[in-house]
């Protein structure tokens, strides 16, 4: 992978850094990261009723007693809602099925599946595709589990060992958000990627079927909306045995870099619906 002009090249394609959908002056980017992968997928706390396109709330009192108090875009003292779909609604209101199979770009306005963004009751309500795709729980071991832990004031929530529902029983991938309860260089949180690769020749390796990004619902401080890829393959990378992979991260910052960096640059890559109804 190499980065030119914050944009980076991958197998011809391109892939903006930060695609912001917003005039706010707080914005929030997306852009490569060093963080390092911390594995809790045997010490965090796994979340019960884990199943295809499940989703599972933490409660902003789990959250208080584990140790995370929030910061200045991701508020503590609220509750979050975790799909098994490889994303998270921070502060979700009371609807179901908020975090669809289907995936969605983030440009050129918020529309990702199932999830509501007006009257939104609680207020303020973000969504962190994390890697939103159409996962599921294996039906062999290693089991998949979704995980979450409070490490030194951080939050973070890990998926473990998922399938895809598009290529069941090809391979499982592992990644994980972590929200800093004290940021530092402008870093409010993290997506860092263990592995991303299922199989030799399955369409969906690197994220290439996931959205990745953030959506602020237009409230709040990083109100804005930012993609990093849409069903393109731009995430760490695959050992073409399916060996070990070396993890990748990317950093969600606010201010975003440069005030005329972030251009609106839609990522022009078209996919057809992918699942049954």
């Amino acid at each position: 992978m190499r980065i030119t002009s914050n944009i980076v090249r991958i197998s011809g394609l391109s892939v903006g850094l930060a695609v912001a959908i917003s005039s706010a002056s707080a914005q929030l980017s997306i852009v490569p990261s060093s963080a390092s992968f911390r594995d809790i997928g045997t010490t965090g706390t796994p979340l019960a009723g884990i199943a295809d396109d499940s989703e599972t709330t933490i409660t902003a009192a789990q959250l208080a007693a584990a140790g995370f108090a929030g910061n200045s875009v991701f508020a503590g003292g609220v509750d979050i809602l975790v799909g098994n779909n490889g994303a998270i609604i921070w502060n979700p209101n009371a609807n179901t099925t908020q975090i669809g199979f289907t995936n969605a770009a983030v440009s050129p306005a918020p529309a990702p599946s199932n999830l509501t963004t007006t009257g939104n009751g609680n207020g303020q309500r973000q969504f962190l595709a994390v890697q939103w795709d159409d996962l599921v729980p294996a039906t062999a071991a290693p089991a998949t589990s979704i995980t979450w832990q409070v490490l030194n004031g951080d939050l973070l929530v890990q998926w473990n060992n998922q399938d895809n529902f598009n290529a069941v029983g090809s391979g499982r991938v592992t990644f994980q958000a972590v929200i800093y309860g004290s940021p530092t260089n402008d870093v409010v949180g993290s997506y860092v990627y263990s592995d991303t690769f299922y199989d030799n020749g399955i369409a969906f390796n690197d994220g290439a079927g996931a959205t990745i990004g953030y959506i602020g619902n237009g409230v709040g401080p990083a109100s804005n909306a930012v993609q990093w890829s849409f069903n393109t393959a731009s995430i760490a990378g695959s050992a073409s045995n399916g060996g070990t992979i070396a993890p990748a991260a990317l950093d969600l910052v606010i201010p975003a870099p440069g005030a005329g960096a972030l251009a609106a640059m839609g990522l022009a890559v078209v996919s057809g619906r992918r699942r049954r109804n």
